[in-house]
């Protein structure tokens, strides 16, 4: 029985590698030209993530029925008992929290780079919505044979209409 858990939890430590892999790569692909990659990286995590879900499962069921056979009450009393497969369940259950740990940190980054990306994608949005009103309102006027009066915009308060960062 303790065999099966053992096999669960190499089976999650190298589906978190996995994640851990995928994590590494969105930080790399998180700029414009790398959205599509981004988005099918984001994609293979989700489908990893679901078989954890299932191994979590099973071995939630399966150490429930250890735990009885053994007499214990939890995974720290496991190691208590001197079977050596104990030791390295407790041992797999150290790695994974440790692979954790990593995938947190780094997914950490990962967000704050994609939301510095996304507020750059949204301020250039903006300007080029702003560049276009203007340019419909030129085409506009000027396919009436009048002439538009630029000065009403005030390009101090959207500097970023004629400056490029």
């Amino acid at each position: 029985m303790v065999l099966s858990l053992n096999h669960i939890m190499k089976k999650k430590l190298s589906l978190l590698y996995e994640i851990y892999t995928c994590t590494s790569q969105e930080y790399v692909y998180a700029n414009e030209e790398g959205i599509e990659q981004l988005g099918n990286l984001i994609q293979e995590k989700q489908e990893l993530i679901l078989e954890i879900d299932y191994l979590d499962r099973r071995f939630l069921a399966e150490f429930e029925d250890v735990k009885k056979e053994l007499g214990v009450s939890s995974l720290e009393t496991l190691g208590e008992k001197g079977d050596e497969s104990l030791a390295v369940l407790k041992l797999n259950t150290s790695e994974i929290m440790d692979i954790l740990k990593k995938i947190d940190a780094l997914d950490k980054k990962v967000h704050a780079k994609v939301a510095k990306l996304r507020s750059d994608l949204s301020q250039e949005l903006t300007k080029i919505k702003k560049q276009r009103h203007v340019s419909e309102i030129y085409s506009s006027e000027s396919s009436k044979g009048a002439t538009v009066d630029f000065s009403v915009y005030d390009a101090s308060k959207n500097s970023s209409f004629d400056k490029k960062k």
